[in-house]
């Protein structure tokens, strides 16, 4: 795959959800959302669009659901990330695009070759970094090589994971690459396409999800071990992230 594991897991934060309806919402990063059997009905950006099969939506643009004969693969992307700029970049400003008129019809139900309750956690990840490559060449958009980490950022990231639940800065890190903080920060960015802090925020995030589905850690728990200050603190700054509580989407969604 191009789209490497690492970059999948640090900056894509993906799911399928069943019958969703979801309110009028806006959030930070970019979001992809695809249908992968029935059309459905959005608002954004005050238009209603009808059987639509999926699109791809800018940060900050209001936006509602209504899906309740379909299922859907909802990708929500940093946007400080490669892909997300590339997309960014894409978009031109644009507050949509409709993936109606990237990809033919009968693709969307081609995404996962089985019904995904049928695939493991592996197969739907390979899938999905299949599905991101037909969209950037779709889109006419360079894809995400795979680069060899260099030592430093190596070093960095086991450092980071080691220190998740942790106070963490740029100055940590900075001491473990050998560099001044202000070149680490610029080597951070350069090498994993994610600025320290967004890195840091959204592993914690997914730290937290996977602590309470496979690890029967509680919610309220899991945030503070990872570094919030209370649960309604990580709720706040979920939303803000992807637009909806996270107790929504760990009661109704299947997290890859």
């Amino acid at each position: 795959m191009i789209i490497i594991k690492r970059y999948f897991d640090n900056n894509v934060f993906a799911f399928i959800a069943s019958g969703a309806r979801v309110k009028v919402h806006y959030h930070h990063c970019l979001q992809i959302v695809v249908s992968l059997n029935n059309p459905y009905d959005c608002i954004i950006n005050g238009n209603s669009i009808k059987n639509n099969m999926g699109f791809v939506i800018n940060q900050t643009i209001r936006h509602s659901c209504e899906a309740p004969q379909s299922q859907v693969l909802v990708l929500k992307i940093n946007a400080a990330s490669t892909l997300g700029i590339q997309l960014k970049n894409y978009l031109g400003g644009a507050p949509f695009v409709e993936l109606n008129n990237i990809f033919p019809p009968e693709y969307f139900q081609s995404i996962f070759q089985l019904p995904s309750e049928k695939l493991n956690k592996e197969q739907l990840q390979k899938a999905t970094g299949l599905f991101l490559e037909r969209l950037l060449k779709e889109c006419g958009l360079p894809q995400i090589l795979v680069m060899q980490n260099d030592i430093r950022i190596t070093a960095a990231l086991e450092y980071i994971n080691s220190n998740i639940d942790s106070q963490l800065n740029l100055q940590h890190i900075a001491d473990v690459m050998h560099l001044s903080k202000d070149r680490a920060r610029h080597f951070f960015i350069e090498q994993l396409r994610s600025p320290f802090m967004q890195y840091v925020l959204w592993l914690r995030i997914r730290k937290i999800l996977e602590a309470v589905m496979y690890q029967n850690i509680n919610l309220a728990t899991a945030c503070v071990q990872f570094g919030f200050t209370d649960q309604s603190h990580f709720t706040r700054i979920f939303k803000r992230l992807y637009g909806v509580p996270p107790t929504a989407l760990l009661k109704h969604a299947r997290f890859i």
